[in-house]
């Protein structure tokens, strides 16, 4: 970011430049010589930026349920002890979850013929944040046929929106391009499939081509599919319990069996939800194998807390065939549920050991 904000628009080869663009101007206001002072600029617009994402959780929850049951899907975000605490570190997650988050909001619109343009729109600005944003194109695709229907009659719409898309991404393509002789340069990717996390990231493997096809030669297709297929999986499995630590793991299981047969909420919606999470955690399975990192699925928090209140939708509103609620009781369970929220949310948030990652490190160190 303050190599952007001094006029040096050279890309990274390991980060895409999303969310150093959007810190560039504030880096001008600081005009310190306190590397310090640029990092805790960086962490008071992330918090900001998880903030505003609070109100954009409300309105992608109203696309599922009422004012009510909306303002409960807010708070559980609100006050998911991991998001809390990566939004105190000034990385890109809170602008890569609030985009994510803008892009579903628009698609999942019927009652807009257009919106879905914005969607795709959002979905370049996703690219220019992450390298996995590209995964948000295939996505909002499938979702697009699945939410609007009839493809003949929609197809020249959907190539309009892909346009777009694609015109939102190109300036940094064309600049990879430029540097590195190949518009979707990355440089991890080259080495890949060496398989040690620890040799993956070191400088002395950076230059070094290691494909798939490289690792089957020497270990077989069956070393292959363990090493990044059940080990990546197994990680991930294990990741996203932790990740559902405190609440969201005893909700999530019964919002994913309840969402199986829904009550009041779009079928079309409730699919993309579905191809979204499938999807999204899918793609993330190989780099599962390399480096066990939640940050990778943060993004999909929103879309688990979607599941998690139809869960509490569904119990409290509709009862179970054992029992109901009364209006009055209705009320207080909703009101006694984001209380226990709040405390264990308090409670994980205290015991929590945040560990500062190495880029972070590094500059402080500087």
């Amino acid at each position: 970011a303050v190599q952007y904000n001094q006029g040096d628009f050279f890309l990274s080869q390991k980060k895409h430049p999303g969310w150093p663009l959007v810190l560039a101007p504030f880096m001008s206001i600081v005009n310190s010589d306190n590397l310090l002072d640029y990092a805790s600029t960086a962490r008071i617009l992330s918090i900001a930026i998880s903030t505003i994402t609070i109100i954009a959780m409300y309105v992608l929850a109203r696309r599922f349920f009422d004012e009510k049951y909306s303002l409960v899907a807010s708070c559980l975000f609100a006050f998911e002890p991991h998001l809390i605490n990566n939004s105190t570190l000034g990385l890109s997650e809170p602008l890569f979850i609030l985009a994510i988050i803008l892009t579903s909001i628009f698609i999942l619109q019927k009652n807009h013929s257009w919106y879905f343009y914005l969607s795709f729109l959002l979905a370049g600005i996703v690219w220019w944040i992450r390298v996995n944003g590209f995964i948000t194109v295939v996505i909002l695709s499938i979702i697009f046929f699945i939410v609007y229907k009839y493809p003949s009659k929609n197809f020249f719409k959907y190539l309009l929106c892909i346009t777009l898309f694609i015109i939102i991404a190109s300036p940094m393509l064309i600049q990879k391009y430029d540097q590195f002789g190949d518009p979707l340069y990355f440089q991890i990717s080259d080495n890949y499939f060496i398989g040690d996390d620890m040799r993956h990231f070191s400088e002395n493997t950076k230059d070094i081509q290691y494909s798939a096809s490289d690792y089957i030669r020497d270990n077989g297709f069956a070393g292959f599919v363990e090493r990044f297929g059940l080990t990546g999986f197994g990680n991930l499995a294990s990741s996203l319990l932790k990740m559902l630590f405190p609440y969201l793991i005893v909700l999530v299981p019964f919002g994913i069996l309840f969402s199986l047969r829904v009550f009041t909420q779009d079928k079309d919606y409730m699919k993309s939800i579905w191809i979204l999470l499938l999807i999204s955690l899918g793609s993330i399975v190989i780099p599962f194998s390399i480096a066990s990192d939640m940050r990778f699925i943060y993004h999909t928090f929103p879309f688990l807390i979607i599941l998690s209140t139809i869960a509490i939708q569904r119990i409290v509103k509709h009862g179970l065939s054992t029992f109901s609620f009364s209006e009055k009781q209705k009320n207080f369970c909703l009101v006694g549920i984001i209380c226990v929220v709040i405390i264990l949310s308090g409670v994980s948030s205290a015991t929590f050991s945040i560990s500062i990652p190495p880029s972070v490190e590094a500059i402080i160190t500087s």
